[in-house]
């Protein structure tokens, strides 16, 4: 009797907990053949013992489907936007929860993207995921939505000013500077060479050049503001030789890097479980020098040397589960720098070349090559990091090889040039080459 009393409270509240939900975020009364949609969404927590509320508890209960735990007061506002035959676009914004229920019209499939926007200082913008499901008008259904980190900050590896800078956008908004001593107290002086975001928000910088070999590998920071005095930065990897590279999936939660003794091999690197793998070990004529991750199957884009009577260079698409090669793309005289993929484009800068190439995702072909901005006549010095994750521009850190130019950070929406834009700031930044 007692735990038929507590059902039937649990489903008065569950009732009610519809009820405010209708009444606080949707603008529209519920029309026949209107569904019920409870999403549930993937978002990171900040602690794993994070209070749920008890709708939330109530809501999980009688959800099997539920994948998340209630998101972090970090999220300012979670938007979602329906689309499907018969219906157009439906957008709605709602306060940040791990559970939303809302009305949609029902009838069919019904396409759910949604982007959680971020309050916080962290190097994270959004975090964004799409779901489709078959919504029966008049019924109800759940829909588990993955969120996975959708555009991030820009953070750049000053490397000869020994710095890290995140800043909101080339125009310099929302800067933070920390440079090496601010991190570590003054007790190690590394050179940040690449970056990268979890998924959990949290920054990683590759060392390849510290003064003391044992401080070259990896750092992990929870934010810029973390330091090794308080271990919120952490020397995730430890290498000798240094780590040039980094790239990680952040749907399988890897990391992937480059050990920089003569770019011999490649290493995987298990966020979940601490456990690290090498996945390619170099010969005398294979030397891996750069990568980066197609999120949506896992594979690897490498870019690396292959020494055939000279020193040529290929970028490989290679398997990690399989540890296969799955095509390549023949570039016989000149080094790559950095290559990124973003939303199916492929994009490729050099080590002595002021342009960037995007290649077909199959690696067989070269689709169009950028050498600068197209209508101002302003030509990039010498392209070579890809920065950020974003949905909007592609961001990439141009230097001066030495000249009497300053580096800059240069942003454009696609291979076309447009929207160019350049950070100005004379004498800011030191990327990769100093007299």
């Amino acid at each position: 009797m007692k735990r038929i009393l507590n059902l039937a409270i649990l489903i008065s509240l569950l009732a009610g907990a519809s009820l405010i939900s209708c009444a606080d975020s949707e603008s529209r009364s519920a029309l026949a053949g209107d569904a019920t949609v409870i999403i549930n969404l993937g978002l990171p927590t900040d602690d794993e013992t994070a209070s749920i509320s008890i709708i939330d508890r109530v809501l999980r209960f009688f959800t099997s489907e539920a994948v998340a735990a209630p998101a972090p007061a970090v999220f300012s506002t979670i938007s979602i936007r329906v689309t499907g035959d018969g219906i157009g676009s439906i957008a709605k914004d709602f306060p940040p929860t791990s559970i939303i229920s809302m009305t949609v019209p029902g009838g069919g499939l019904r396409t759910f993207v949604v982007t959680a926007y971020v309050a916080d200082t962290s190097a994270v913008l959004t975090y964004q995921g799409t779901s489709i499901a078959n919504v029966p008008s008049g019924g109800s259904v759940s829909v588990p939505v993955l969120m996975t980190v959708h555009e991030t900050k820009l953070v750049i590896p000053d490397y000869y000013n020994q710095r890290l800078v995140m800043m909101s956008g080339v125009g310099g908004l929302n800067k933070v500077i920390r440079d090496t001593t601010q991190i570590f107290g003054g007790a190690r002086s590394v050179y940040p060479y690449d970056v990268d975001v979890d998924k959990q928000r949290r920054i990683y910088f590759s060392d390849s050049n510290a003064l003391t070999t044992t401080h070259r590998g990896i750092y992990r920071m929870d934010n810029m503001n973390s330091t090794f005095a308080d271990e919120t930065c952490v020397q995730l990897v430890s290498n000798t030789s240094g780590v040039s590279f980094i790239a990680i999936d952040r749907v399988r939660n890897l990391l992937y890097y480059i050990v920089k003794s003569s770019f011999y091999n490649v290493v995987q690197y298990n966020l979940n479980t601490d456990l690290t793998q090498t996945l390619i070990t170099g010969e005398s004529t294979l030397k891996p020098r750069i990568l980066c991750v197609d999120e949506a199957s896992g594979n690897l884009y490498i870019g690396y040397s292959m020494t055939m009577g000279t020193e040529v260079y290929m970028i490989g698409r290679f398997n990690p589960v399989t540890l296969s090669w799955i095509g390549s793309y023949y570039n016989p005289s000149v080094m790559p720098f950095d290559i990124v993929f973003k939303e199916g484009h492929l994009y490729v800068s050099y080590q002595l070349a002021a342009n960037i190439t995007e290649l077909s995702p199959d690696l067989t072909s070269v689709i169009d090559t950028l050498p600068g901005d197209p209508v101002n006549t302003d030509p990039f010095i010498g392209p070579k990091l890809f920065i950020a994750l974003t949905n909007r521009k592609l961001f990439v850190l141009d230097e001066s090889f030495g000249l009497d130019i300053d580096d800059r950070v240069v942003s454009f929406d696609d291979i076309d040039g447009s929207g160019w834009e350049t950070s100005e700031t004379p004498g800011t930044f030191k990327f990769y080459y100093t007299c």
